[in-house]
């Protein structure tokens, strides 16, 4: 009796359109916990305001930061995350280019930017500038 197996080819292309589109499909709440997940995963810290009411408007999502230790400089940033579609409000259309006057660096995510804010995100939990 002859056992027959079937064997899977996953094409790098094929399975990276796949995620990707599994991505695109993400609520900002699951964009921003799969964030946390990465920054966290790299040594990170972030802080996000759960109830915004008593907040500035326009504040971005996430103020990300990597300590710094003697072989590598600290890096701060901060991050606000949008679904593919969402658009910036009124107040973050103020907001972000004055944090960014101010010297400050912001980034604006959206889940299509996965390999470039995982680039980001490593790259500062090596002391490296963003």
């Amino acid at each position: 009796m002859q056992l027959l197996t079937a064997r899977r080819r996953f094409e790098p292309q094929t399975l990276a359109e796949g995620m990707a589109e599994q991505r695109a499909a993400w609520s900002e709440d699951q964009f921003q916990a799969a964030v946390l997940k990465q920054v966290a995963g790299a040594g990170g810290q972030a802080y996000h305001t759960r109830l915004s009411i008593h907040s500035r408007a326009g504040q971005p999502d996430l103020f990300v930061w990597f300590e710094g230790r003697a072989e590598r400089r600290g890096i701060a940033f901060w991050a606000e995350l949008k679904r593919e579609r969402g658009k910036l409000s009124p107040a973050q259309r103020d907001t972000i280019p004055s944090l960014r006057r101010a010297g400050e660096t912001v980034f604006i995510w959206r889940p299509r930017d996965w390999e470039a804010l995982c680039d980001v995100i490593w790259r500062a939990s090596q002391g490296y500038p963003p």
